[in-house]
């Protein structure tokens, strides 16, 4: 796990990825390759759901980096982050990748935000 940046917090610890079955493929691939990390992206053109936000897998295999979307926010804390105007504001820290079964993947990650505006994450 890295260290938390100079300057920020963390708003919340051990953050379950929430992987759609169309992506558990990718996820488990990611999960295998080297110098894995993750940040969030909003999802802008969202016909589902209006306060989206992908989380985003950056890997290296043998010869080229890879980025692919593994999962999302869970809604709770995506609508709170965006209803706040936060989105932008924040960082995710990957915590932990565990592949449970053929069909299972756990991706855990630690929310990081400016110390400055924990209050008004925390409100």
């Amino acid at each position: 796990m890295s260290s938390i940046p100079m300057g920020m917090k963390i708003y919340a610890h051990g953050v379950d990825v929430v992987v759609p079955e169309k992506r558990r493929r990718i996820a488990r691939r990611f999960a295998k390759r080297r110098k894995r990390r993750i940040y969030l992206q909003r999802v802008s053109d969202s016909k589902n759901d209006s306060n989206a936000i992908r989380v985003i897998g950056k890997s290296k295999g043998w010869f080229f980096e890879s980025e692919k979307c593994l999962g999302y926010v869970p809604e709770d804390i995506a609508k709170h982050l965006v209803y706040r105007g936060m989105e932008d504001n924040v960082k995710a820290r990957l915590q932990l990748i565990a592949i449970e079964d053929r069909n299972s993947i756990n991706i855990r990650f630690d929310l990081l935000g400016p110390w400055d505006d924990f209050e008004k994450y925390d409100s």
